[in-house]
């Protein structure tokens, strides 16, 4: 798979197969269980299996070793006709009549359906104005008194000319892309061991949700796409905050966390602080995992997050200082949520708040209300873990001392530390890092963005850097200011940054959560009754991976309480007798429904049909009433009646 954006396909970004010109795509292989001998006595006149269709052999050039070759019709049918005799025989559907119009020394005109043959030896072929070939089995010719005349010969639709390492004839003209091979076993016996079609591309090709891959000359199977699936994503955004900040806002623990990162000076666009402004500050500290939070010196946030290198949680909140019974206490509140987590904390307490807990160090209102705090082991409070597992480094100023090994969030607004470059005044860069497919934490898929003000000296994330794909370039979504990118890893993500001319850039983060897939599948082109570019054939998707057949008449398979999409259908995750109670289906009941396009469904442009049944058996009996009887599956709506052997009426 790849990430790329090319205009002989579409101007929009794909996730796909691109294939250049002379790319192997695979190859169909086969393989006999008993060796025949490739000669005339024991493959002419016999069927062929090939590609999952029977082809006469109708002959085999065995004259120079390394250059065998075989002709094949397809769909043949084989007759004799003597001199002055006529016959009848019926291929591909069509009826032909063959009479012999002239017998040569050692060839015959054959007059067909009207039509008259040149010349014809012994292996030789013509086609016929229908398309369909004629081709001549064997010649007998007694030119004496009382000798015989007569000609075998074979109508097929098709002719398919395989030469060892040559390029496949069908119809007498070459499938480009196409090779044939044939094995020996380098033996005087010359066994055929092999029959090989080695498929390559003779030009740009594409594996896509909107472009298939079909074999060339035989047309018969095909490479398809359903789409590619980030099975649990989420959205984090880091856009502009007026002008001269910017914020993150992402999923957490307990919601959807809105914070500002930075803030800019408005006339110069140098970065001051960490938040929105002097008197909403966001506090950050990766000192032994100890934080002053100083409410009078305009501090507004901070965020405590906990992993287990597996798991992981953030939340951001906020303390208050108070004084009751001669004591200085303080309260800590999930700013999310707006809810009070721990209050009348004292020096010694502590707060738990999901799987850490903070302790209070200190609580001071003398001059200005403040209070230290420490978090337990696993915690921090510079970073912050997405609800899925994404870690972003949030900014700590360099300004005071810092732990060791913790630069990838330092900005020192000094500018006084030269190994902190980009981290500093003119420009900060936020990291982030995903976790592997065995949820291992900040383990792949590494990216950063680049806080910095533009030529207006307004406060932007103003560029996205992707290691070892796009760099910063990113690719154009069609004509729009909108520019695509994905980190290289088994859970990635997608970065879509908006670059609209005259406002500020802003980057929309989809990490998948979970090992993210393409649903590739090789299969008949008649399983969907078409080659045309875009079918899928017959496709099977979960119902976490339904957003990828979105532009797809669905089948919707099984009820609510278990699948996710037919709860989208019926408006809610319904069990036992609430799902009577919605649907009207009881036990030994089942339900075939059809909504329509997405306004109604949910689901699909297209149409859904929920097939569903109390339990599992009602379900299978749905799915037989469904592929057995006629339904109009456009209109459709009722239940059907089982029981253990047989469907009852349908309602």
């Amino acid at each position: 798979l790849t990430h790329f954006r090319d205009t002989d396909l579409s101007t929009t970004p794909a996730v796909g197969i691109k294939l250049n010109s002379g790319n192997e795509v695979l190859n169909y292989t086969l393989d006999f269980t008993k060796d025949p001998t490739f000669g005339t006595a024991e493959m002419e006149n016999t069927n062929l299996h090939l590609m999952g269709k029977d082809y006469f052999i109708l002959s085999v050039d065995n004259s120079t070793v390394g250059s065998y070759s075989m002709t094949l019709l397809d769909s043949a049918a084989t007759d004799t006709v003597t001199n002055g005799g006529s016959v009848t025989v019926t291929a591909g559907g069509n009826s032909y009549t063959v009479t012999p119009a002239i017998f040569g020394s050692s060839s015959v005109k054959l007059t067909i359906n009207g039509e008259t043959t040149p010349s014809l030896s012994k292996g030789e072929t013509y086609k016929l104005s229908d398309g369909s070939y004629v081709g001549i089995k064997d010649l007998i010719i007694q030119n004496y008194q009382g000798g015989q005349q007569l000609a075998e010969f074979s109508i097929g639709k098709g002719k398919l000319v395989l030469t060892n390492g040559e390029e496949v004839q069908l119809n007498d003209e070459s499938v480009s892309g196409l090779t044939s091979y044939l094995t020996n076993d380098s033996s005087t016996t010359n066994k055929l061991t092999q029959v090989t079609l080695a498929w390559s591309t003779d030009d740009k090709a594409f594996v896509t949700p909107d472009s298939d891959l079909v074999m060339p000359g035989f047309g018969n199977i095909k490479l398809s796409m359903t789409g590619f699936t980030m099975p649990n994503s989420e959205m984090t955004t880091v856009d502009a905050d007026g002008t001269t900040a910017v914020e993150i806002s992402a999923p957490i623990k307990s919601g959807t966390a809105t914070f500002d990162l930075v803030y800019s000076d408005s006339s110069t666009g140098e970065i001051l602080g960490l938040g929105r402004d002097a008197d909403n500050l966001l506090v950050t500290s990766s000192i032994t995992n100890n934080l002053v939070f100083n409410q009078s010196a305009g501090d507004k946030w901070f965020v405590a997050s906990w992993n287990n290198s597996q798991d992981s949680e953030s939340y951001l909140l906020s303390a208050s200082v108070t004084t009751s019974d001669n004591a200085n206490r303080t309260a800590i509140k999930d700013e999310v949520t707006g809810t009070t987590l721990c209050s009348d904390l004292t020096t010694g307490n502590t707060c738990t708040i999901g799987d850490f807990y903070l302790t209070v160090n200190s609580v001071n209102k003398s001059n200005d209300k403040w209070v230290n705090l420490s978090i337990s082991s696993g915690g921090s409070f510079d970073t912050l873990y997405t609800e899925q597992g994404l870690k972003f480094y949030l900014p700590v100023n360099a300004s005071t001392s810092y732990a060791a090994g913790a630069a990838n969030g330092i900005i020192d607004l000094a500018g006084g530390d030269a190994n902190l470059t980009g981290h500093n005044a003119t420009s900060w860069y936020l990291f982030a890092i995903g976790a592997d497919k065995d949820h291992n934490l900040g383990k792949a898929g590494a990216f950063n963005i680049t806080v910095a003000a533009n030529s207006n000296d307004e406060l932007e994330a103003q560029t996205v850097d992707v290691a070892g794909t796009d760099g910063t370039s990113g690719l154009r979504i069609g004509d729009s200011d909108k520019y695509e990118y994905y980190t290289i890893a088994d859970v990635p993500s997608m970065l879509v940054q908006d670059r609209s001319s005259g406002s500020q850039r802003s980057v929309d983060i989809t990490y998948a959560g979970d090992q993210a897939s393409a649903g590739v599948y090789l299969t008949s082109t008649d399983t969907s009754g078409s080659t045309t570019t875009g079918s899928l054939g017959d496709v099977l998707v979960t119902d976490d991976q339904v957003s990828t057949v979105a532009s797809k008449n669905l089948i919707v398979v099984g009820g609510s309480c278990i699948n996710s999409a037919a709860a989208t259908l019926v408006g809610g995750a319904y069990c036992g007798s609430a799902w009577t109670t919605r649907t009207g289906v009881g036990s030994g009941e089942f339900l075939i429904k059809s909504y329509s396009g997405s306004a109604t469904n949910g689901l699909t442009s297209k149409m859904a049909l929920l097939v569903a049944g109390w339990e599992a058996a009602d379900t299978t009996n749905a799915a037989t009433y469904l592929t057995t009887q006629t339904v109009d599956t456009s209109t459709v709506n009722g239940k059907g009646t089982t029981s253990s052997a047989a469907l009852t009426t349908f309602q």
